[in-house]
């Protein structure tokens, strides 16, 4: 099937690639739900020649490749994701060959098939021998290496049937190569980040020579708005018992300290902690590389994959083994972020120590050096200057495209239904009046299905407990989360309401699965939090900027396509007001919603008023 570009894709299409040969690098593509920004952005690469596609959900590569699938005779590219989402064939088949060794009653042991059900979910790509420069195989007995008790290959014996190898090879020759982010950053640019250092354009992946990452024309990343924030998570090092077993913690915390008392005046002191911790960390990966050369060898003198302690853990040698190499494989990323360039803020609990970058820019200016063109692409930018700026991103030429919706804003009205300020401090005074307007707006919406934007879990229990219609309401926990939202979006029927927390992206509301969703109060970050804390001190209008765009994608939630119809509700005066007061810096399909939504509810006070002087 090929392509037939619909309404105003065309015209997009064409203004993005007019920029870039105009001599723009940036594009900033602002378009809502319904425009087809997927395929919009698959077109602009085919046009350029070549690219690399990624977003950070995971849901949206998976839409990807149903496009690419769908549309196969225009060949848009092909999806690779990262290693872990891959069995490796050679692992499985050691594993079910080493079963099969099992006597029959061992193979009826509960125990025993429990643990073999669980070491063939854990043999995925990331774990497998060709992550090393110099991979060995295990084959068994007298297949390779003559002279040891373990027998190895060099070359992996079912590297044609290795699902992940496939999909790399293809994504590698295609003309775009779409994945997760995560593995952008730790596979596709790392590679390219080691081909421009050692002066080469190829670069090698594992043992196979016959396909290569190679510098593209475009560079495209979709659902950018969260784009800043992604990056410092990804670069941010966590120091705990958990990401870094045995590192010595304590000592990396008196030494903090000590940096705090002697810190002279001009000197910096996350520069200082970020120098010592990376001595720190230098010893420990050497360490590490001790201990995994003490594996190997364990497993080369041994006739039997036997049980060895692991961190704490019994377990068998060659998962031990397979254990270790992703674990080494992380930690030269978190060596990497350890960048003396870079301003980080430390704070430390009970469950660990955390350096996080105040931004990634510095991170990231090799990476946009790279490519000719940049496509950022999400339906909820705001203050795009800021936000560019936030990556580093301003010094080059850029130019936002703002689409306008092509959907009826009165089927998708967001209005404001409360003169309540709703605060942490006011909140015992507050919440009842809030749980009446919950209830207020489910009466109004007897036989719909809904979504309740809780924010917090204070006001979900709250809302839980106080409503008047817990026939209705459902929520979740941080346990079943996923299985709850599930369950709720299996099926259209009834007239649910799903009281929630942190579901204001990449849930898909469409059609009857939500007519309408409530808004309870302006999601604020958490000053709590000394990285959020220094941000809003240094730029409050970083700060409302981030509330703004999570309203934005609240909104979102429902009103999928044309045909969708749903009222978006908004309880916090608060959140209301901040939108009005920066309504020149939206998007034009927001502002259209909200300006739908003050009609309607100008027209109810109207109808209301009527009513009133009809009985005087």
């Amino acid at each position: 099937m090929k392509v037939q570009l619909r309404d105003n894709q065309p015209d997009i299409v064409n203004d993005i690639l007019a920029s870039f040969h105009n001599g723009t690098k940036v594009v900033v593509l602002n378009a809502p739900t319904g425009v087809g920004k997927s395929i919009i952005n698959m077109m602009v690469t085919k046009e350029l020649g070549s690219g690399y596609t990624t977003t950070p959900l995971r849901t949206l590569v998976d839409q990807y490749r149903d496009t690419v699938l769908r549309f196969d005779e225009d060949e848009l590219g092909w999806v690779v994701m990262g290693r872990g989402a891959y069995e490796c064939p050679h692992q499985i088949n050691n594993e079910n060959e080493r079963f099969d060794t099992l006597s029959d009653s061992e193979k009826q042991d509960e125990a025993k098939i429990r643990k073999h059900q669980y070491r063939l979910q854990a043999m995925t790509a990331d774990g497998a021998p060709c992550t090393e420069d110099n991979p060995k195989y295990y084959v068994g007995e007298g297949k390779g290496t003559a002279g040891k008790k373990r027998q190895y290959v060099s070359e992996c014996p079912v590297r044609n049937k290795c699902p992940y190898y496939k999909d790399r090879d293809r994504a590698m020759i295609s003309q775009n190569a779409v994945s997760t982010f995560d593995y952008f950053m730790y596979g596709i640019y790392s590679a390219l980040k080691r081909s421009e250092s050692n002066g080469d354009e190829q670069q090698y992946d594992g043992n196979d020579e016959t396909t290569t990452w190679q510098i593209r024309d475009v560079l495209t990343i979709d659902e950018a708005h969260s784009l800043p924030n992604k990056l410092v998570d990804f670069f941010t090092i966590t120091v705990s018992e958990r990401t870094l077993p045995g590192f010595p913690r304590d000592l990396l915390l008196k030494k903090i300290e000590e940096i705090k008392r002697n810190l002279k005046p001009g000197e910096n002191f996350s520069v200082k902690v970020s120098d010592e911790f990376g001595v720190m960390l230098t010893e420990y990966m050497n360490l590490q590389d001790q201990e995994m050369a003490y594996l190997k060898n364990l497993a080369d003198e041994s006739d039997e994959n036997v049980e060895v302690d692991y961190q704490g853990k019994q377990m068998p040698l060659d998962d031990a083994i397979r254990k270790h190499k992703k674990f080494l494989y992380r930690l030269k990323f978190v060596r990497s972020s350890v960048d003396s360039k870079v301003e980080f803020v430390y704070h430390s609990d009970d469950t660990g120590i955390y350096l996080k970058p105040y931004s990634a820019k510095a991170y990231m200016e090799t990476l946009w050096g790279m490519f000719d063109h940049i496509l950022l692409s999400s339906a909820t930018f705001f203050d795009v200057e800021t936000y560019l700026a936030d990556l580093g991103l301003e010094k080059y030429s850029w130019k936002l495209i703002d689409v306008p919706s092509s959907f009826d804003s009165v089927n998708g009205p967001i209005m404001t239904v409360s003169s309540l300020y709703l605060n942490r401090k006011n909140f015992d005074t507050t919440i009842q009046k809030v749980v009446e307007k919950v209830d207020e707006i489910l009466d109004q919406h007897p036989d719909d299905r809904g979504i309740v934007h809780c924010f917090s879990g204070t006001y979900r229990s709250a809302i839980m407990k106080g409503s008047q219609r817990k026939e209705r309401i459902m929520t979740h926990d941080s346990f079943n989360r996923t299985e709850v939202l599930k369950n709720f979006t299996s099926s259209t029927e009834g007239n649910k309401v799903l009281v929630s927390v942190n579901m204001g992206e990449g849930v898909d509301l469409k059609d009857d699965l939500a007519r309408f969703q409530i808004i309870v109060k302006a999601p604020f970050l958490p000053i709590g939090d000394p990285w959020i804390a220094l941000h809003k001190e240094r730029s409050d209008r970083w700060y409302k900027a981030q509330t703004i765009i999570e309203l934005m994608q609240m909104a979102g939630r429902i009103v999928r396509s044309k045909e969708d119809y749903g009222v978006t509700y908004i309880v916090d005066r608060n959140a209301w007001n901040l939108l009005e007061q920066n309504r020149k810096l939206l998007p034009s399909w927001f502002v259209q919603r909200m300006d739908a939504g003050e009609a309607v509810r100008k027209k109810k006070i109207d109808s209301q008023m009527n009513d009133i002087l009809a009985d005087l």
